[in-house]
């Protein structure tokens, strides 16, 4: 299979590792991945993977919008319809996305062809931005606006800062671009996370928890000479890490906390900007961001505690790496922190320096560094996790039915008769290659022994979970009926999300006018015509619920 997965970042920081974690397990297996990004450089070993979006001009006229109006997500417009034309060409079997925000895609233009593409669609959330009308860190004021409608955002000023607050008509425009997506699953890396989304306007997704994995083979304690190069022996070393430090990170109360500190402590923060550091108390010692999970790893294990002193994490992935080094954790009861800590450390309140020094002056310090078991957020249970997730549903069902890499054109009756147009599907199997496949459904005992062998059949069946899933699964819906008042199988493939090709026969048009096209009676060439052409047509839902059918009953029958 083909896995396109998009993030702003690829091979660095915690979500550009974590795609490229998954891009090599699927690589082992014999899968085909790209990793489309936005922002910064990928390593040398990663670039197999990486399709930028944009260019850095593309980023920086992003932001300046986002910047004056408030529009975090809806500038890049050029930039992501030429990526759009390239996934087109690429053609994945599933689309992974992860953070899509940072000033590199517009999100209008991505959810349209998502709409309307058909693929399995899988949207990890790495924190809350796609369900507030601004701020991706909600939970670090408690707000909870986003429930009914953002406004007066109180983060205005924090990323993605912004000078006017624009959240109430982001909060409606999100709200109508992220929800009706067919075939969408939303992941989250927490409990706590996954609650929040189960309360938003996202909440008719699927939502399933997989905790983020660290590599253990590289994350363990290793001998050290940190302490020894930057003259901190007989220190209590202090450790706080973070990708970005702002104030959301914890950055004010890491300097607080070093003022009230005596001489026996000191604070090591790494991540910092150039211009961070040199704004730091001589109490701390600041370390600029490193791509080398060695030297991260080594720093993990000179510290004798690890604080993560931060107002939000949907997560705190950190508090894992920490912790398989074998440092004991000191945290901010934040987010899904609690889930990260777990055994091996300490909650505290957000803000709570005086309980933070309590513990520190009573912690029984010891130089023994264990492995903290934290099976559970193995790597390796991550990818499994993350892998079954793809391979099911949509895919199992394309297993199911042997239509990897294929083109699926269905056609569905009751009772299949030359009046609807049984004759056409089987010459449509004549015009199209290898490349389609095609699944006729309801075909009595009698009619399968005469059926080309390039068909799939399927007898009638009366498991519509099985039927939803044929429908589902298809590329186009065929209907060459040459009578038919008004076809229930049009709208059952409709609710699917699947188009409607269909002959100018009775009402049928009436449906498939808005939710694919119609072809003169007989035209099969045309149809076919329609299908090689790769033109998307629209997949949206359809107003087409039987309660509304009863209901309009009813008001006949009152009158």
């Amino acid at each position: 299979m083909k896995v396109l997965m998009i993030n702003v970042v690829c091979g660095i920081r915690s979500t550009g590792r974590i795609c490229t974690d998954l891009a090599a397990a699927l690589e082992e297996q014999g899968h085909e991945v790209k990793i489309a990004y936005g922002r910064e450089n990928v390593p040398e070993q990663f670039q197999k993977y990486a399709v930028r979006i944009g260019s850095d001009l593309d980023v920086k006229l992003h932001g300046i919008k986002a910047r004056l109006f408030d529009e975090a997500g809806f500038g890049s417009k050029k930039a992501t319809e030429k990526f759009i034309c390239w996934v087109k060409e690429y053609d994945p079997d599933i689309i992974h996305l992860n953070n899509i925000h940072g000033y590199y895609l517009n999100v209008d233009v991505l959810f349209k062809y998502l709409k309307t593409c058909g693929k399995k669609i899988i949207w990890t959330l790495h924190d809350c931005w796609a369900i507030t009308g601004h701020s991706a860190y909600c939970d670090a004021v408690g707000c909870e606006k986003w429930k009914k409608g953002c406004w007066k955002c109180p983060q205005i000023k924090n990323y993605p800062k912004s000078y006017l607050d624009n959240s109430r008509n982001n909060w409606k425009k999100k709200r109508q671009i992220f929800t009706n997506v067919p075939n969408m699953t939303i992941v989250t890396p927490s409990k706590w996370l996954a609650g929040i989304v189960k309360q938003s306007y996202m909440k008719d997704y699927p939502i399933k928890v997989i905790y983020n994995g660290i590599d253990t083979s590289k994350f363990k304690p290793l001998p050290n000479d940190f302490k020894q190069h930057y003259g901190l022996q007989g220190k209590i070393m202090l450790l706080g890490v973070a990708t970005a430090w702002d104030e959301m990170k914890g950055l004010s109360d890491f300097i607080k906390l070093s003022e009230l500190l005596d001489e026996s402590y000191k604070v090591v923060l790494v991540g910092l900007t150039a211009e961070q550091k040199k704004s730091l108390p001589p109490q701390i010692l600041g370390i600029e961001r490193t791509s080398s999970i060695k030297e991260l790893v080594q720093i993990y294990s000179a510290a004798d505690i690890f604080l993560n002193l931060t107002y939000c994490d949907s997560y705190g992935l950190v508090n894992l790496e920490a912790a398989l080094c074998g440092t004991p954790i000191v945290s901010y009861d934040t987010g899904g922190c609690c889930e990260s800590v777990g055994d091996n450390g300490i909650l505290i309140n957000k803000g709570d320096l005086d309980a933070l020094i309590n513990i520190l002056n009573s912690f029984q310090y010891n130089d023994v560094r264990e492995n903290i078991s934290v099976k559970k957020y193995d790597l390796k249970r991550f990818r499994k996790e993350t892998l079954d997730l793809y391979r099911g549903g949509y895919w199992k069902a394309k297993v199911k039915y042997n239509l990897i890499g294929k083109s699926v054109i269905l056609g569905v009756a009751a009772i299949w008769d030359e009046r609807k147009g049984l004759d056409s599907l089987i010459q449509l199997s004549k015009i199209l290659d290898d490349n389609y496949r095609i699944i006729i459904v309801g075909l009595s005992e009698e009619q399968v022994s005469q059926i080309p062998s390039n068909i799939y059949v399927v007898k009638a069946t009366n498991d519509v979970e099985e039927l939803a899933e044929l429908y589902a699964i298809a590329d186009y819906f065929v209907n060459p009926t040459y009578e038919d008042n008004y076809p229930t199988t049009n709208l059952e493939a409709i609710s699917c999300g699947t188009p409607v090709l269909t002959y100018n026969t009775g009402g049928s048009p009436e449906s498939a006018l808005l939710y694919g096209k119609v072809f003169a009676q007989g035209n099969i060439k045309a149809i076919a015509g329609q299908i090689r052409s790769s033109e998307i047509i629209k997949k949206e839902s359809m107003n087409i619920d039987k309660n509304t059918a009863v209901a309009k009953y009813l008001e006949i029958f009152r009158v």
